[in-house]
């Protein structure tokens, strides 16, 4: 029997109430910053611990301000941040298109710049894997940085080796919606050992020193907004005055606290506590998305993004095409079975001219629910709602 919800956000952070409020009650010891970082460098198998960032963004942002290249190129279907992060580090940026229906950039693209140095950003999309190898071999030139974007990828795997150890360096994110959930901030593994001194030195004159808890209480907030009840009665608010996504948001101009704040011990000790169930919580997640590859293969109407041969997706995202003059009208239904579907992203960069591929990706998908408390109940309950929603269009 299918079961309607009262409503199944389409993100909830992963971090409980429980290991938010014992983190804060540790009080400030930057030898948790340390501990971190080491277990950090352990469970993504890095060579060396990585630098802890305010953010994502401002791992990339610290790498390209270090790194003389002017060009940055990367993929016209990525996170608005990564872009502004380029802009604000004053380079130069250069999109490359995605190999459609699939989120990896176009061997072509690459094939095109061979004699253009820059910075490649190599972006696991929501966790499924980019070939930051090929991508080497094909510019076969030590005039290129190549970094690997794993801000929504950690724990994912490509030809049976973790994301972000191929390229010269990457960056990984603890976001709300992220796996490893700290509210903010982010970590840069850096295999040049004087472009890591650079970069700690170019932070240290940049972020502001401070023993903040405020990432922790807009988790807790977070935590909050996404239970059931109350996400309902928000989304419906919501939804009267704004559109169930929103498009690229204007670059900032000047560095905000996402790239200014320091990464607290007050996080690194929420990483601590979640470090005993992150493998768990990316298990469950890989199950999710091996479940959901297979369930939505024969409804009518939806088409799968399509991962690299030899991939282990470890989703942030799990995506699905559908075609774009019913994308709102599938939402709406959905959304009234109890299903809030995500739309990252419902936007691209660049123009539909040049890159085909990002501008169809960007109107065609959406997004089924994957984090740890969807069990595979639920989510064959979620399929099936799918099933039914895409029969009535047809």
């Amino acid at each position: 029997m299918t079961k309607h919800y009262r409503m199944i956000p389409r993100v909830r952070p992963e971090a409980g109430y429980r290991e938010i409020f014992s983190a804060l009650g540790t009080g400030h010891d930057p030898k948790f910053i340390a501990a971190f970082a080491e277990v950090l460098r352990s469970s993504l198998s890095l060579e060396s611990a990585p630098i802890l960032t305010p953010s994502g963004r401002a791992a990339l942002y610290y790498l390209f301000l270090a790194v003389p290249l002017r060009r940055v190129y990367l993929p016209a279907y990525t996170c608005w941040v990564v872009a502004e992060a380029a802009e604000l580090a004053g380079k130069k940026i250069h999109l490359l298109d995605i190999a459609y229906p699939g989120l990896h950039i176009k061997p072509s693209e690459i094939e095109r710049i061979r004699f253009k140095p820059g910075i490649v950003v190599a972006t696991h999309q929501f966790g499924y894997p980019e070939d930051a190898a090929a991508i080497r071999n094909i510019l076969d030139e030590t005039s290129f940085m190549i970094v690997e974007d794993c801000a929504g990828a950690m724990f994912s795997r490509y030809q049976n080796k973790p994301v972000g150890l191929t390229g010269d360096a990457a960056i990984f994110s603890f976001e709300e919606g992220k796996l490893w959930t700290l509210g903010r901030g982010g970590a840069l593994a850096v295999k040049d050992k004087a472009l890591r001194f650079q970069i700690q030195n170019i932070m240290k004159r940049t972020c502001t020193p401070g023993t903040s808890r405020i990432n922790l209480f807009r988790l807790i907030k977070r935590r909050f907004l996404t239970h059931l009840f109350v996400y309902n009665l928000l989304l419906r608010m919501y939804l009267r005055f704004y559109p169930p996504t929103e498009g690229i948001h204007e670059f900032s101009r000047e560095l905000t606290e996402d790239y200014t704040r320091t990464f607290s011990s007050y996080q690194a000790r929420l990483g601590l506590i979640m470090e005993p169930r992150i493998k768990e919580i990316a298990r469950r997640k890989r199950e999710l998305f091996e479940y959901y590859y297979r369930a939505t293969a024969d409804i009518a109407g939806i088409r799968r993004v399509e991962a690299l041969p030899q991939s282990e997706v470890c989703p942030m995202r799990f995506p699905i095409l559908v075609p774009p003059e019913n994308k709102l009208a599938i939402y709406s239904r959905m959304k009234s079975l109890g299903i809030d579907l995500g739309f990252s992203f419902s936007y691209f960069l660049g123009n539909e001219k040049q890159c085909p591929g990002a501008a169809r990706m960007a109107k065609e998908c959406l997004n089924l629910p994957v984090y740890s408390e969807i069990n595979l109940p639920i989510a064959r309950n979620i399929v099936n709602l799918m099933g039914s929603c895409m029969s009535d269009m047809s």
